[in-house]
């Protein structure tokens, strides 16, 4: 995890904590926190109305990784038709129904993560206030580790249009032609 961690900082240099933790929530949880119970049709019509205002950041690569497991694919695939709609709702859909279960093993796993991350903030890699992260990250964890939105500024600068989908999916899921 420490190696995501220091790649996505030095991508994406405006991340504020909230960005990490994300980034940490994904990477363990998946993208189970998207919606409740969704069909394929409410999150290709969800997907669809997203298309038609997305910005894309230069910085953002198709393909992300945020563990050995998960990646992000960002939705500039689908207008540069690497990866047809139908696909990525599929492989999307599917990665929904394989999140893993919040176990107290899975939950223990996370909160080590986010210690990697402090130190990383701790050392000067990662350039946020020690002091303050230790405190919002403990209320993270005390208020339950919930999903979470990107920050303000990481939305203006580096506009976030992605799916998370488990890697082996994907390349299943991979237009060909």
């Amino acid at each position: 995890m420490k190696e995501i961690l220091i790649k996505h900082s030095l991508r994406y240099p405006l991340m504020e904590l909230e960005d990490y933790l994300k980034l940490l929530y994904q990477s363990y949880f998946g993208p189970v926190h998207i919606m409740h119970q969704p069909s394929k049709e409410r999150l290709l019509s969800y997907l669809e109305k997203e298309l038609k205002t997305a910005e894309y950041s230069q910085l953002t690569p198709i393909v992300e990784a945020i563990n050995n497991h998960y990646v992000r694919v960002s939705l500039k695939a689908i207008d540069k038709n690497i990866y047809a709609k139908e696909h990525l709702i599929n492989a999307f859909y599917t990665s929904m129904q394989n999140s893993p279960q919040r176990t107290k093993e899975l939950i223990e796993e996370f909160k080590e993560a986010t210690k990697i991350l402090l130190n990383l903030i701790e050392i000067g890699t990662i350039k946020l206030d020690l002091q303050t992260s230790k405190n919002k990250i403990s209320n993270y964890i005390n208020e339950g580790i919930n999903p979470l939105h990107h920050s303000e500024t990481y939305r203006l600068n580096y506009h976030p249009h992605y799916r998370v989908i488990e890697e082996r999916l994907l390349i299943k899921e991979k237009k060909h032609g």
